[in-house]
């Protein structure tokens, strides 16, 4: 990491952390000082053993005092000891992390470069568009392989991001915002320019997910795209009251050669709800690259796939199956020829192809087309990456509804065990996959199981996603269910009157789903003065 980069700022007291040639760990000899910031100095370093250059990442004493910051400063180690098992090429290498003389540190791999926000800076108006999309997609790529690693950054924002001479982004500074979250309060020690990116849960407080680094992508694309924030004010209070309640504004009112597709995607990645944002980085950063291919060569053959792909989804989704199915065979028969069978375009629309096949009411060949996709994306993308965990999870589903209940529990236990590892037991993809798990435990049988994965599921989903999230309310539906099967339809009669009320209330009493659980009252009604 150079002098511009991540930790660049205004230093608090003006007093150097370190002097120079000072030698941290035996190892790490101290150069030049190279940026200050409110958390920290940035040092040109030497690595002795290795003989390499290295920047040193020296953080603020005061953070050490105190249990809480004790804590986080654990969970900082912890963070740099995961960060520095990233070997990604849009993430600044973590070499080392530990403390020197009661100072904590990381040893960071060392680029020539500025921040993308010193390069904004000459650029008052907005970066060029195919910059834009090109910096934001790679920060994209660079955040999937952190989050498929079950690690958020918590602080994306133009400062964070380097640009190498090759072009290349990385991003830095991984587990440096929980330690300043930990440490100072919003109010108390914030700077607009510290809110200028949040989500509004990670405001207010709540749990935060992947979901809100995507949020801060899309703020600094905004940036990158306008020059601008997506939110300004006068102070704090009145920066993160926009992000609690006021729509983004459109990016085109700022800058009118900004392409509409782009203004678009913003309001999706700027939604104040986590599950209105897309899914994952990946599919962030694969959009973002189709708009950037179809900015910088509007010729090329992704564009017209594109189009074809979307003709096929839009036929798919209006019933007309067999036309999807027929549209994406000759689809995926042209991007294996043009782009080749390992691009990413040609992998999505064999995924969408086994999709619609077992829409189209063929869960077995749905199965099967899975069962050789899978083997792909294991040997492309390898058998952790996000994509391919979506793939078995398909392939288990399509397994259970192909007549085979016992093997999409088996696999879906091998497939929570696989989330839980790579991204961690309360991650919003792995209580998905638990909630998957627990139905086809019942499904194969077993009543008693089923009601007790979903007993406990239900209260996670409550307190991670909130208690009038989708998933939550599907949560306390089956247990409602497998509760009834397990033999106490009086318990599941109580549970749907409360799940009743509540989808009332949250959906109001005519929506669909509220009348599926006005159905099942009245079933669960009748089977337990049956039992009387």
């Amino acid at each position: 990491m150079a002098g511009p980069a991540c930790g660049r700022g205004t230093w608090v007291d003006g007093t150097d952390l370190l002097v120079e040639d000072a030698v941290i760990a035996g190892r790490y000899q101290v150069v030049e000082l190279l940026g200050e910031g409110a958390m920290g100095q940035v040092w040109r370093g030497e690595d002795l053993r290795l003989e390499r250059p290295v920047a040193v990442k020296v953080l603020q004493p005061h953070l050490m005092h105190g249990s809480v910051q004790e804590q986080a400063l654990e969970r900082f180690a912890r963070e740099g000891r995961a960060a520095a098992r990233l070997t990604h090429r849009n993430i600044a290498l973590v070499h080392d992390v530990g403390e020197h003389d009661g100072l904590p540190y990381l040893v960071l791999e060392y680029l020539h470069g500025p921040d993308l926000k010193r390069l904004l800076d000459g650029h008052p108006g907005g970066l060029p568009i195919d910059q834009v999309l090109g910096f934001g997609a790679q920060a994209a790529e660079g955040l999937a392989a952190a989050h498929a690693a079950g690690i958020v950054h918590r602080d994306i924002k133009p400062h964070n991001l380097m640009l190498t001479a090759d072009g290349t982004v990385k991003i830095c500074d991984f587990g440096i915002a929980r330690l300043r979250d930990a440490t100072s309060g919003l109010t108390g020690g914030a700077t607009i320019g510290t809110v200028a990116y949040m989500a509004p849960e990670q405001l207010t407080g709540e749990p935060v997910d992947h979901r809100a680094d995507l949020y801060a992508l899309g703020a600094t694309v905004f940036q990158l795209l306008t020059g601008r924030h997506v939110f300004t004010g006068d102070d704090v209070r009145s920066v993160i009251a926009q992000h609690l309640a006021t729509p983004p504004p459109p990016a085109r009112t700022l800058r009118s050669d900004a392409p509409s597709e782009l203004e678009n995607y913003l309001h999706v990645l700027l939604a104040k709800e986590p599950d209105q944002r897309p899914r994952d980085a990946a599919a962030v950063a694969e959009h973002l690259y189709d708009l950037w291919r179809r900015h910088t060569d509007p010729d090329h053959p992704v564009n017209a796939m594109r189009t074809r792909f979307d003709q096929a989804k839009e036929h798919g989704e209006a019933g007309r199956h067999d036309v999807a199915i027929a549209l994406l065979q000759s689809l995926i028969s042209d991007s294996q020829r043009v782009l080749g069978r390992d691009h990413t375009h040609t992998l999505t629309s064999r995924q969408a192809l086994a999709h619609w096949t077992g829409k189209a009411g063929d869960p077995a060949r749905a199965r099967d087309q899975l069962t050789y996709l899978l083997h792909d994306h294991q040997h492309i993308l390898g058998p952790d990456d996000i994509r391919t965990l979506t793939i078995r999870e398909n392939l288990a589903y399509w397994t259970g509804e192909a007549g085979s209940p016992v093997g999409a529990r088996d696999e879906f236990t091998r497939l929570l065990h696989d989330h839980e590892r790579v991204l961690g037991p309360e991650h919003p993809f792995t209580l998905h996959v638990r909630g998957h798990f627990a139905y086809w435990t019942g499904k194969a049988g077993d009543f008693t199981a089923a009601r007790d994965q979903f007993a406990y599921l239900l209260p996670l989903r409550a307190r991670i996603l909130g208690p009038d999230h989708p998933d939550t309310l599907n949560a306390a539906n089956n247990l409602a269910l497998w509760t009834g099967k397990a033999g106490d339809p009086a318990q599941a009669r109580d549970q749907y009157a409360h799940l009743l009320r509540l989808h009332e209330r949250v959906l109001g009493p005519d929506h669909p789903q509220t009348v599926k659980v006005r159905h099942s009252l009245d079933l669960w009604t009748r089977r337990a003065k049956e039992r009387r």
